[in-house]
Parts: structure tokens; sequence; C-alpha cells
């Protein structure tokens, strides 16, 4: 995977520049058609943007002098940002570390060929479940992490009405990863449910890394989401301290009225919900 520039030598002239080049795919080298090109300035605002035609070609005119920074996208494809710096970004001038602009001046080439090699994205797809808490909205964020849970890129997805989702643009790589909403506790896959919204003190040790390769799709990717108002319960027996399954749990008010019943999962932890009208340290679990 490669972007690099070959200037042509040319005389001082007072005209703008004319910037071209093409985008093909890192594996068989084949043009990529309907790329969007994107022509930054320093000020973060896209300047100009292009797509790219059935040979991958695409062409910029009027170029005035400045320095320029040039974004690749492409359905199915990982963004690239010039010179070979993969970036999801939004905002590639400012958050794609590495890379770097292309600058003209009256006496540059005219014509400075670029060329884009990208690679082609994985997919992660599964199910996300909001327990213990109301959402008001379908979006999921879904986090890269490193092994000590660091945020390496943050994706934005959208639910189904089943919970299911499917996020695309996926780079290759073993990578550890989260989900997260706002007013939910995170949760890195597979099951580890962490103690504030960020993976702020959450370990990956009991997580599951994620190999994904280019074009492979990786299903089963599921999360449990429980509320902020919410505690969780844990259910072990007394004498060997083994998790215990499918123990019920009913859930009283300080009235004596009835709130609801829960149910151990396999590792022996269910979600209490706290309510409007009775704070979480008068409840009491049966």
């Amino acid at each position: 995977r490669r972007s690099t520039d070959h200037p042509r030598p040319g005389g001082v002239s007072q005209q703008p520049a004319r910037l071209h080049g093409s985008v093909l795919g890192s594996a068989n080298g084949m043009p990529i058609s309907n790329a969007l090109v994107r022509l930054y300035g320093l000020t973060y605002s896209s300047f100009a943007s292009v797509q790219t035609g059935a040979g991958g070609v695409f062409q910029f005119s009027g170029v005035r002098p400045g320095t320029y920074h040039l974004h690749v996208s492409s359905t199915g494809f990982i963004d690239e940002s010039f010179n070979n710096i993969r970036c999801e970004s939004q905002n590639p001038v400012q958050d794609c570390v590495g890379a770097h602009g292309i600058t003209f001046s009256f006496g540059s080439p005219e014509q400075t060929d670029v060329i884009f090699e990208l690679d082609q994205a994985a997919q992660l797809a599964g199910r996300a479940t909001i327990r213990a808490g109301y959402s008001w909205s379908n979006d999921l964020r879904l986090h890269r992490l490193a092994s000590d849970a660091t945020i390496l890129s943050t994706h934005s997805t959208y639910m189904n009405s089943d919970g299911s989702y499917t996020l695309r643009e996926v780079a290759a790589g073993s990578f550890f990863w989260g989900a997260s909403k706002p007013y939910f506790f995170s949760q890195i896959f597979p099951g580890v449910t962490c103690s504030l919204e960020s993976y702020s003190g959450c370990s990956t040790t009991l997580a599951a890394s994620i190999v994904t390769n280019e074009g492979s799709i990786i299903s089963g990717v599921d999360f449990d989401l429980p509320g902020w108002r919410s505690h969780m319960v844990k259910v072990v027996d007394a004498d060997s301290g083994v998790p215990l399954e499918n123990v019920w749990i009913d859930q009283w008010d300080v009235n004596g009225n009835w709130l609801r019943a829960t149910r151990t999962d396999a590792l022996g932890l269910t979600i209490m919900q706290a309510y409007e009208s009775t704070p979480l340290s008068y409840e009491r679990y049966v």
C-alpha cells in the first residue's frame, strides 16, 4: 500500500496548478472507480472533492498556491491520507498522524501525479443488547482497543430494531473491541463490563482479541450494555465460591412493594435496575 507523488519538471508559472492521480486496490492493483478524493486546506475545511472515473483516475484543476492534504475514501476499503497513512477520521488534517501536505507555489510543477493504493476493509457484525436502562437512539460506538484498553480508534454505527449492527471499513489486524453508549457502562468483547462509560481501569485479561483480515467478515461480536442507573449483582455458592446460574432475585422497595425479578447468567451475574423513586442504597435483594 503506498501513496507517492512524482513531480514533473516545469518552468515558473503564474497559473494555478493541476493535481491528478489514481486510486488502486493494494491487493490486485486494479483501479477503484467512484472513490471520493478530498483536497483539504490547512484550515481543516474541504477545499474541493472529486470522484475517480472508471480507470480510478482523478484530477483537480485550478489549485491555487498553498499547502493541501489529500484524503481518499471508498466503500469497502480503508480510508487513506497522503502519504501512505491509513486513517478513518472525519478530520484527516488534524487527526491523521504522519500525513503531510503537498505544497504548490508559483513556480511549482503544473502537474503532480499521486497514486493511492487502498487496503480492502473487513467487517464486524453482531448484536448489542441494552439492559437496565433506556436508550433514546439507535447509535452505537465501537472502539478498537490496545491490550491496555487504550482507545485506538472510534467508529459510529447504528443498531437495527433487534439490536443487530454491521461495522464496515474495519482495518486488518488483531485488536480488542469495545462498545459504548451514553449513560451505559462500556463493555469489551466478550462480556467484560467496565465500571465507567470509558474504558479507564478496565482490563482486557478476560477479553478476547479479534483478528480481521482484508475482506473478512467477523460475526457474533455481541455486547450486553447495562445502564448507569443499575447495579451488578453476583451470586456464588457460599462454600465453593462457584458462580450460580439461573438464580432468581426479587427486587422490593422500602415499602414492601415488589418491583421486578431478574435471573443470573452463566457467570452468576445479573443487573438490578435503580428506579427513579427508589434510591439504589435502599433496595433490598431477597
